[in-house]
């Protein structure tokens, strides 16, 4: 990121003490991967961030059936879903996400009911 010290910076993230020069980083509504995290600034300012997944990442979590302690399970459903909550701002795009990993969980046989009964824990 460029940081800028001109007074043409993001108006919303000035009360931060941040003073970024949005288009110095890439075009409006274009997102830009950081760590797990993309960014953009739509083409009003405003700062959106969503979830970034590298092309490798298999999105494989611990079976449902291995030999571990229940607890555990429903432990990794709400840290990753607590985890897309802290890094998606926008509600619609984080239901999306939370779906796409329901799927993943769904896929490593845990049971839907608990699956849900955690997201919507976080969606609150």
């Amino acid at each position: 990121a460029v940081v800028s010290t001109q007074s043409t910076g993001n108006a919303n993230l000035h009360p931060f003490g941040l003073i970024i020069d949005e288009y110095s980083i890439a075009p409006p509504d274009q997102y830009v991967p950081f760590l797990d995290i993309q960014f953009c600034f739509s083409k009003d300012g405003v700062l959106q961030t969503d979830l970034y997944v590298k092309p490798t990442d298999s999105r494989a979590y611990l079976n449902f059936r291995s030999a571990h302690p229940r607890h555990i399970f429903s432990g990794i459903v709400f840290s990753q879903s607590l985890r897309l909550r802290r890094i998606i701002n926008d509600d619609t795009r984080l239901k999306q996400r939370l779906e796409e990993l329901c799927s993943c969980f769904k896929n490593a046989g845990y049971p839907l009911t608990m699956i849900k009964n955690i997201t919507n824990k976080v969606l609150r």
